[in-house]
Protein backbone atom coordinates (compact mmCIF):
# COMPACT_ATOMS: atom_id res chain seq x y z
CA UNK A 1 0.00 0.00 0.00
CA UNK A 2 1.17 3.11 -1.05
CA UNK A 3 2.14 6.05 1.50
CA UNK A 4 0.30 8.76 -0.42
CA UNK A 5 1.55 11.84 2.08
CA UNK A 6 5.13 10.63 1.38
CA UNK A 7 4.62 10.26 -2.37
CA UNK A 8 3.33 13.90 -2.59
CA UNK A 9 6.32 14.76 -0.22
CA UNK A 10 8.88 13.09 -2.66
CA UNK A 11 7.06 14.71 -5.43
CA UNK A 12 7.23 18.60 -3.87
CA UNK A 13 3.53 18.64 -4.16
CA UNK A 14 2.07 20.77 -1.40
CA UNK A 15 -1.69 20.00 -0.84
CA UNK A 16 -4.38 20.72 1.30
CA UNK A 17 -6.21 17.72 3.52
CA UNK A 18 -10.70 17.54 2.68
CA UNK A 19 -11.25 14.31 4.60
CA UNK A 20 -9.76 11.93 2.65
CA UNK A 21 -9.31 14.08 -0.62
CA UNK A 22 -5.76 15.90 -0.72
CA UNK A 23 -6.41 18.72 -2.92
CA UNK A 24 -3.37 20.96 -5.24
CA UNK A 25 -3.23 22.92 -8.01
CA UNK A 26 -2.67 20.54 -11.11
CA UNK A 27 0.67 19.25 -11.16
CA UNK A 28 0.43 18.00 -15.02
CA UNK A 29 3.07 19.82 -17.18
CA UNK A 30 -0.01 20.33 -19.72
CA UNK A 31 -2.22 22.43 -17.57
CA UNK A 32 -0.88 25.81 -15.77
CA UNK A 33 -3.46 25.91 -13.25
CA UNK A 34 -3.93 28.22 -10.36
CA UNK A 35 -7.00 27.34 -8.37
CA UNK A 36 -6.88 24.02 -6.90
CA UNK A 37 -8.37 21.62 -9.13
CA UNK A 38 -6.94 18.66 -8.64
CA UNK A 39 -7.04 16.30 -5.76
CA UNK A 40 -6.09 12.43 -5.07
CA UNK A 41 -7.46 9.94 -2.59
CA UNK A 42 -5.87 9.22 0.08
CA UNK A 43 -7.92 6.47 1.62
CA UNK A 44 -6.07 3.09 2.64
CA UNK A 45 -9.09 0.94 3.15
CA UNK A 46 -10.45 1.52 -0.06
CA UNK A 47 -8.11 0.07 -2.60
CA UNK A 48 -10.23 1.20 -5.87
CA UNK A 49 -9.90 4.89 -4.82
CA UNK A 50 -6.53 4.87 -2.63
CA UNK A 51 -3.96 6.57 -5.20
CA UNK A 52 -6.19 7.93 -7.44
CA UNK A 53 -6.12 11.20 -9.16
CA UNK A 54 -8.34 13.67 -11.04
CA UNK A 55 -7.94 17.19 -12.12
CA UNK A 56 -11.53 19.14 -12.73
CA UNK A 57 -9.92 21.56 -14.86
CA UNK A 58 -7.80 19.53 -17.13
CA UNK A 59 -9.27 15.90 -16.98
CA UNK A 60 -5.55 14.73 -15.47
CA UNK A 61 -6.37 11.56 -13.69
CA UNK A 62 -4.99 7.98 -13.12
CA UNK A 63 -3.50 6.00 -10.40
CA UNK A 64 -0.05 6.71 -8.76
CA UNK A 65 2.03 5.60 -11.68
CA UNK A 66 0.46 8.64 -13.96
CA UNK A 67 1.73 10.91 -11.93
CA UNK A 68 4.77 9.96 -11.23
CA UNK A 69 4.87 9.88 -15.09
CA UNK A 70 4.30 13.14 -14.92
CA UNK A 71 6.13 14.59 -12.65
CA UNK A 72 9.79 12.83 -13.97
CA UNK A 73 8.96 12.78 -16.93
CA UNK A 74 9.89 8.96 -17.76
CA UNK A 75 7.24 6.02 -19.04
CA UNK A 76 4.63 4.69 -17.17
CA UNK A 77 6.68 1.89 -16.80
CA UNK A 78 9.41 3.25 -15.32
CA UNK A 79 7.33 4.96 -12.97
CA UNK A 80 5.62 1.74 -11.65
CA UNK A 81 9.64 0.28 -11.68
CA UNK A 82 10.53 2.90 -9.16
CA UNK A 83 7.04 2.93 -7.41
CA UNK A 84 7.70 -1.24 -6.14
CA UNK A 85 11.08 -0.53 -5.23
CA UNK A 86 9.52 1.39 -2.60
CA UNK A 87 12.10 4.14 -2.04
CA UNK A 88 10.55 7.53 -1.47
CA UNK A 89 12.12 9.19 0.44
CA UNK A 90 14.33 10.15 -3.00
CA UNK A 91 12.20 10.04 -5.79
CA UNK A 92 14.45 10.80 -8.38
CA UNK A 93 16.99 7.98 -8.12
CA UNK A 94 15.52 4.85 -6.99
CA UNK A 95 15.35 3.74 -10.62
CA UNK A 96 17.52 4.49 -13.72
CA UNK A 97 15.37 6.93 -15.38
CA UNK A 98 15.67 7.43 -19.31
CA UNK A 99 13.91 10.80 -20.33
CA UNK A 100 11.23 10.46 -22.92
CA UNK A 101 11.43 12.73 -25.65
CA UNK A 102 9.55 16.46 -25.32
CA UNK A 103 6.16 16.39 -26.53
CA UNK A 104 6.92 19.38 -29.52
CA UNK A 105 4.27 21.03 -28.58
CA UNK A 106 4.85 24.72 -30.08
CA UNK A 107 6.32 27.21 -28.30
CA UNK A 108 5.83 30.75 -29.47
CA UNK A 109 8.12 33.90 -27.80
CA UNK A 110 5.62 36.99 -26.89
CA UNK A 111 5.88 39.40 -29.83
CA UNK A 112 8.55 42.26 -30.24
CA UNK A 113 11.52 39.53 -29.29
CA UNK A 114 14.45 39.54 -32.28
CA UNK A 115 17.73 37.89 -32.35
CA UNK A 116 20.21 40.19 -34.68
CA UNK A 117 23.61 39.62 -34.45
CA UNK A 118 25.39 41.27 -31.53
CA UNK A 119 26.48 44.41 -33.50
CA UNK A 120 23.12 45.55 -34.53
CA UNK A 121 21.60 45.28 -30.64
CA UNK A 122 21.06 48.90 -29.66
CA UNK A 123 23.25 50.91 -27.37
CA UNK A 124 21.11 50.21 -24.27
CA UNK A 125 20.74 46.63 -24.45
CA UNK A 126 24.61 46.33 -26.38
CA UNK A 127 25.89 47.97 -22.95
CA UNK A 128 23.89 46.38 -20.61
CA UNK A 129 24.73 43.00 -21.89
CA UNK A 130 28.93 44.04 -22.03
CA UNK A 131 28.65 45.04 -18.43
CA UNK A 132 27.82 41.83 -17.82
CA UNK A 133 30.24 39.88 -19.68
CA UNK A 134 27.92 39.25 -22.36
CA UNK A 135 29.57 39.39 -25.88
CA UNK A 136 29.06 38.33 -29.34
CA UNK A 137 30.36 34.50 -28.42
CA UNK A 138 27.77 33.97 -25.77
CA UNK A 139 24.70 35.76 -27.61
CA UNK A 140 25.45 33.78 -30.71
CA UNK A 141 26.37 30.16 -29.00
CA UNK A 142 23.30 30.88 -26.30
CA UNK A 143 20.95 32.46 -29.27
CA UNK A 144 20.29 35.71 -26.96
CA UNK A 145 17.84 38.45 -27.91
CA UNK A 146 16.13 41.01 -26.59
CA UNK A 147 12.47 42.81 -27.29
CA UNK A 148 11.52 46.12 -27.97
CA UNK A 149 7.73 46.48 -27.49
CA UNK A 150 4.87 44.02 -26.04
CA UNK A 151 4.92 42.64 -22.71
CA UNK A 152 9.05 41.62 -22.30
CA UNK A 153 10.02 45.44 -23.71
CA UNK A 154 13.11 46.35 -22.54
CA UNK A 155 14.70 43.19 -21.49
CA UNK A 156 17.45 40.56 -22.58
CA UNK A 157 15.77 37.11 -23.69
CA UNK A 158 17.78 34.09 -23.02
CA UNK A 159 15.82 30.93 -24.69
CA UNK A 160 15.45 27.69 -22.58
CA UNK A 161 16.41 24.80 -25.24
CA UNK A 162 16.36 21.15 -24.78
CA UNK A 163 19.28 18.99 -26.43
CA UNK A 164 17.78 19.32 -29.39
CA UNK A 165 17.90 23.03 -29.60
CA UNK A 166 13.94 23.38 -29.95
CA UNK A 167 12.80 25.85 -27.48
CA UNK A 168 10.85 25.41 -23.88
CA UNK A 169 10.74 28.25 -22.83
CA UNK A 170 12.87 31.56 -21.78
CA UNK A 171 14.27 33.82 -19.48
CA UNK A 172 13.62 37.85 -19.85
CA UNK A 173 16.19 40.05 -17.74
CA UNK A 174 15.34 44.03 -17.59
CA UNK A 175 17.72 45.98 -18.43
CA UNK A 176 16.31 48.98 -16.28
CA UNK A 177 15.96 49.74 -12.30
CA UNK A 178 13.37 49.19 -10.09
CA UNK A 179 11.32 46.47 -12.69
CA UNK A 180 10.92 42.31 -11.48
CA UNK A 181 14.51 41.11 -12.34
CA UNK A 182 13.39 38.05 -14.22
CA UNK A 183 10.27 37.44 -16.27
CA UNK A 184 9.48 33.29 -17.02
CA UNK A 185 6.65 32.29 -18.80
CA UNK A 186 3.73 30.15 -16.83
CA UNK A 187 3.40 26.63 -17.38
CA UNK A 188 7.47 25.90 -18.00
CA UNK A 189 7.54 21.79 -18.47
CA UNK A 190 9.16 20.74 -15.19
CA UNK A 191 12.31 19.09 -16.42
CA UNK A 192 13.12 22.50 -17.86
CA UNK A 193 16.79 23.22 -17.57
CA UNK A 194 18.84 26.85 -19.25
CA UNK A 195 22.11 24.89 -20.36
CA UNK A 196 21.17 21.10 -21.30
CA UNK A 197 21.79 21.96 -25.12
CA UNK A 198 25.16 21.97 -24.61
CA UNK A 199 25.78 18.90 -22.57
CA UNK A 200 28.19 16.61 -24.12
CA UNK A 201 28.59 12.95 -23.57
CA UNK A 202 31.16 13.67 -20.72
CA UNK A 203 29.38 13.46 -17.91
CA UNK A 204 32.19 13.93 -15.15
CA UNK A 205 30.72 17.52 -13.60
CA UNK A 206 28.20 19.79 -13.90
CA UNK A 207 28.25 23.18 -12.39
CA UNK A 208 24.51 24.40 -11.20
CA UNK A 209 23.33 27.78 -10.95
CA UNK A 210 20.61 29.95 -10.24
CA UNK A 211 20.25 31.87 -12.78
CA UNK A 212 20.79 32.40 -16.75
CA UNK A 213 22.98 35.27 -16.54
CA UNK A 214 25.31 32.56 -13.94
CA UNK A 215 25.12 29.93 -16.04
CA UNK A 216 26.75 31.71 -19.05
CA UNK A 217 29.18 33.19 -17.35
CA UNK A 218 30.40 30.19 -15.89
CA UNK A 219 30.28 28.41 -19.19
CA UNK A 220 32.40 31.38 -20.79
CA UNK A 221 35.24 31.46 -17.99
CA UNK A 222 35.40 27.27 -17.50
CA UNK A 223 33.58 25.36 -20.50
CA UNK A 224 32.17 23.25 -17.64
CA UNK A 225 28.55 21.84 -18.35
CA UNK A 226 25.92 23.70 -16.68
CA UNK A 227 22.71 23.99 -15.44
CA UNK A 228 20.43 27.20 -14.38
CA UNK A 229 17.58 26.03 -12.59
CA UNK A 230 15.64 29.00 -13.18
CA UNK A 231 14.36 29.09 -9.33
CA UNK A 232 15.07 27.98 -5.63
CA UNK A 233 12.96 24.73 -5.90
CA UNK A 234 14.29 22.12 -8.19
CA UNK A 235 11.48 19.96 -9.63
CA UNK A 236 12.04 15.84 -9.27
CA UNK A 237 12.49 15.88 -13.45
CA UNK A 238 15.12 18.28 -12.99
CA UNK A 239 16.81 16.80 -10.37
CA UNK A 240 16.57 13.37 -12.12
CA UNK A 241 19.01 15.03 -15.50
CA UNK A 242 21.45 16.18 -12.68
CA UNK A 243 21.90 13.04 -11.42
CA UNK A 244 23.51 11.46 -14.66
CA UNK A 245 26.74 13.34 -13.41
CA UNK A 246 29.24 11.91 -11.34
CA UNK A 247 30.19 15.39 -9.53
CA UNK A 248 27.36 18.59 -9.20
CA UNK A 249 28.91 21.84 -8.25
CA UNK A 250 26.25 23.79 -6.40
CA UNK A 251 26.97 27.50 -7.27
CA UNK A 252 24.65 29.62 -5.46
CA UNK A 253 24.13 33.10 -3.36
CA UNK A 254 24.84 32.75 0.39
CA UNK A 255 21.17 33.55 1.27
CA UNK A 256 17.97 31.70 1.73
CA UNK A 257 17.25 31.28 -1.84
CA UNK A 258 20.83 29.99 -2.47
CA UNK A 259 20.53 27.55 0.60
CA UNK A 260 17.07 26.17 -0.23
CA UNK A 261 18.49 25.58 -3.87
CA UNK A 262 21.27 23.86 -2.40
CA UNK A 263 19.37 21.85 0.35
CA UNK A 264 16.96 20.27 -2.79
CA UNK A 265 19.78 19.25 -4.53
CA UNK A 266 21.27 17.83 -1.37
CA UNK A 267 19.52 14.42 -2.18
CA UNK A 268 21.90 14.05 -5.39
CA UNK A 269 24.95 13.39 -2.48
CA UNK A 270 23.87 9.43 -2.48
CA UNK A 271 24.90 9.01 -6.38
CA UNK A 272 26.44 11.79 -7.20
CA UNK A 273 29.68 13.63 -5.18
CA UNK A 274 28.18 17.07 -4.49
CA UNK A 275 29.81 20.20 -3.40
CA UNK A 276 28.45 23.66 -1.99
CA UNK A 277 30.31 26.22 -3.29
CA UNK A 278 28.60 30.04 -2.25
CA UNK A 279 29.64 33.14 -3.99
CA UNK A 280 30.56 36.20 -2.35
CA UNK A 281 28.06 38.45 -0.83
CA UNK A 282 26.42 40.83 -3.20
CA UNK A 283 27.95 39.27 -5.95
CA UNK A 284 26.97 36.87 -8.64
CA UNK A 285 28.87 34.26 -10.88
CA UNK A 286 28.32 37.58 -13.95
CA UNK A 287 29.88 39.69 -12.03
CA UNK A 288 33.04 38.24 -10.24
CA UNK A 289 35.02 37.96 -13.10
CA UNK A 290 35.96 35.03 -15.06
CA UNK A 291 39.33 34.53 -12.71
CA UNK A 292 37.87 34.68 -9.27
CA UNK A 293 34.82 32.62 -11.16
CA UNK A 294 37.55 30.29 -12.16
CA UNK A 295 39.61 30.25 -8.54
CA UNK A 296 36.36 28.81 -7.10
CA UNK A 297 35.30 26.21 -9.00
CA UNK A 298 38.70 24.59 -8.65
CA UNK A 299 39.37 25.11 -5.08
CA UNK A 300 39.32 22.57 -2.99
CA UNK A 301 35.73 21.49 -1.28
Amino acid sequence: MIDISRLLSALQISVKRQGMRLWSTCPSPEHDDHDPSWFMWDKPDDPTRHGRHRCFGCGFSGGPSALVAAAFGCSWQEAKDWLAAGDLDVPILAVELEMRPVRKARFKLPPGVTFPTFDKWPTPFRRYAQGRGIGADSVERWGIGFAVGGQLHGRIVIPVREPDGFVRSYQARTIFKGETKYLTPAGVRPGSILGVEHWTDDRTRLVVVEGPLDAIAVDRATGLSVAALLGSEPTPSQLSRLATFDRVDVLTDPDKAGDKAADRISGLSRWSQLRRIRLPVGEDAASIGDVELRRLLQSPG
